[in-house]
């Protein structure tokens, strides 16, 4: 039955597009509608378990849509339908691989599949997790009130620290052993809890600013992973259990402090469930309470004597260098004699490059006391000026340049020029020119860019 069904989607996917009568004459199927027709009623199926995991916000009658290269798919009553782009009100391109928007009035859920064939058929798990983690975020946290006065700042926080790392996949496999093993299960979450007092002794910022990542990326990854478990385990034979033991054991040994947070979050509720009764927690969650604090708070920290917590360098081998060019960056922003070029954020629209052993993407650096944005290897484009590999902080409404609510902040090493009002740039990291007004604030030169 499984293969006729996988042979009669192929047969839609190549028969139903937009406007074409299903008797006409058969069209060999695209990449995408070949992928489409695979990863859109898996898709369907997680959203109908994902509502009984977390009941009350019907994920499942969204409407989806697959995209690769341009090509849209609907799925709708078990068909796989064409439609046009344009349909797609406020999608536009789909950020994270997943967009959301409006089709005739519906919500609708859109996948962005990658442009190579190949890569596209071999997403097909990450991206289904991935959807399915950012409709909850969307659709379900977006009304809890708890998140709005809760940072957004994202991005492990500076100084980068391997000994950190490693105590929390310490508490991170000590709650997938609790799951693994039941008979075991009262030892593991002591040494959970022993775990989390090591934690917040060696990092009580993450702790403190880490609440928002574990609250809404934790619930997020526990409804997926649990509704991906139960959708394995009514194939397999298998308990929901055992299946998350085998999805999670293919995690990578090195992770960064938001993907620990995701897994800590998401096997903390996963052992609420067993422990409390399915759903029973989550009431609390919304309020504002961590699972991991729900589910250790009655537990005593185990008297184990620990091994060694630092992992090997090779795990974190991009640490050293990360940390020089976070160090660079603060030491630049911090020095009154060197200008600054304040900008209208382009992160949204922007891409992030590795370089020479740096991990780019999102840091949280604390200035003073304020935790505040800052981004390595930033590459992208404003009207008129090249960014490639730029290093900046991000502020929001916190500036001294007038309309931008959104600003990057990036340190002018770089030699330019400053004539009637053109601010010209012809660096490696900055390109172009652009008009610009110069201020003084404390003694330091500000160009404020009139894009």
């Amino acid at each position: 039955m499984k293969h006729l069904f996988a042979a009669l989607l192929l047969f839609l996917a190549s028969r139903v597009v937009a406007g074409q009568p299903s008797d006409t004459p058969d069209i060999a199927p695209t990449c995408s509608a070949r992928n489409a027709a695979k990863i859109l009623p898996q898709l369907q199926a997680l959203l109908d378990r994902a509502d009984g995991v977390w009941p009350g916000y019907e994920l499942a009658a969204k409407q989806l849509v697959y995209r690769q290269e341009g090509e849209p798919w609907l799925w709708r009553s078990g068909q796989l339908i064409g439609v046009d782009n344009d349909v797609l009100d406020g999608v536009g391109a789909a950020g994270n691989g997943v967009g959301f928007g409006d089709y005739q009035g519906w919500p609708v859920l859109v996948l962005e599949g990658m442009a190579d064939c190949t890569a596209a058929e071999a997403q097909t798990e990450s991206l289904l997790m991935q959807t399915l983690q950012e409709a909850f975020i969307f659709y379900v946290q977006s009304g809890w009130s708890v998140l709005e006065w809760q940072s957004s700042l994202s991005g492990e926080i500076y100084p980068l620290n391997a000994e950190v790392r490693s105590v929390r996949q310490h508490l991170l496999q000590a709650l997938l052993q609790a799951l693994a093993e039941p008979g075991a299960r009262p030892q593991k979450l002591a040494e959970a809890a022993f775990w989390r007092l090591r934690w917040r002794a060696l990092a009580p910022r993450e702790d403190q600013l880490g609440f928002t990542a574990e609250l809404t990326l934790g619930t997020a990854a526990y409804v997926a992973i649990k509704a991906r478990a139960l959708e394995l385990a009514s194939h397999s034979g298998k308990s929901w259990q055992e299946e998350v033991v085998a999805m999670l054991k293919r995690q990578p040994a090195a992770m960064d402090a938001q993907a620990q947070s995701r897994l800590i979050g998401a096997l903390a509720g996963l052992l609420l469930d067993i422990s409390w009764g399915a759903g029973s927690w989550q009431d609390a969650a919304i309020q504002g309470s961590l699972p991991l604090e729900l589910l250790l708070g009655p537990v005593s920290a185990g008297r184990i004597n620990p091994r060694s917590t630092i992992k090997p360098v090779v795990d974190y081998v991009y640490y050293t260098p990360t940390n020089g060019a976070l160090k660079s960056l603060e030491a630049e922003l911090q020095d009154a004699e060197l200008p600054l070029l304040i900008v209208p954020s382009v992160v949204e629209q922007s891409h992030f490059e590795d370089r020479q052993g740096v991990r780019a993407g999102p840091y949280i650096m604390v200035l003073g006391d304020t935790p505040s944005q800052a981004y390595l290897g930033l590459n992208g484009e404003l009207e008129g000026l090249a960014l490639k590999d730029v290093d900046a902080l991000e502020l929001v409404g916190e500036q001294d340049c007038d309309g931008l609510e959104t600003a990057l902040l990036i340190p002018l090493a770089q030699a330019h020029t400053f004539t009637n009002g053109q601010l010209s740039l012809n660096g490696d990291r900055l390109k172009g020119v652009i008009r610009a007004e110069l201020h003084q604030s404390a003694g330091r030169s500000l160009y404020c860019a009139e894009l």
